[in-house]
């Protein structure tokens, strides 16, 4: 119940004036409400693959945890800076390229083999997949990322190659 009460004077008496308002099916949308964005951020930080989210300059607004993870950084190290700074350094200058034609409405092809550098400075090999972001004017605000790592993959295809070079000698 929500209450509100009002002390006036009537007729040369104090009057105490209350208006009780049934607001149970407003918690109950608000216990809704919380229960949803408690499994979201569960769903974001917890996520399978790694997560960010961008704004137009390339700047990291989200990340979830498992990116973090997967990079050796927490979240607080890699939200506010460039994520082209976790681009291997020479794959930067494509990858702005290919960000900068994605934001102007070109349809870019999937690229397979983004190395990102990890804190320790190790690679890691990622399958990206980008989705841009719209304002309520239709204006681009941005870019959602998924990234799956693919490291393992890629040395197992540089152990096959190395195996068949060496059966070919």
């Amino acid at each position: 119940v929500s209450i509100k009460a009002t002390l006036f004077e009537l007729k040369g008496k104090k009057v105490l004036q209350g208006i009780f308002r049934d607001i149970t099916e407003r918690k109950r949308a608000e216990e809704a409400l919380r229960v949803n964005e408690e499994r979201y951020k569960e769903l974001w930080d917890d996520a399978p693959v790694a997560y960010h989210m961008l704004d137009t300059r390339g700047i990291i607004k989200r990340v979830n945890q498992t990116e973090a993870d997967m990079l050796g950084y927490t979240r607080d190290e890699m939200v506010g800076k460039s994520i082209f700074e976790f681009i291997q350094p020479e794959q930067r200058t494509e990858a702005e390229e290919r960000f900068r034609l994605k934001l102007a409405g070109e349809h870019i092809p999937k690229q397979h083999d983004r190395i990102y550098v990890a804190k320790d400075g190790s690679k890691i090999y990622v399958s990206i997949d980008d989705r841009l972001e719209f304002d309520s004017d239709g204006e681009v605000s941005g870019v959602r990322t998924t990234m799956v790592d693919i490291t393992q993959q890629k040395r197992a295809e540089e152990k096959l190659r190395q195996s068949e070079d060496s059966y070919r000698t």
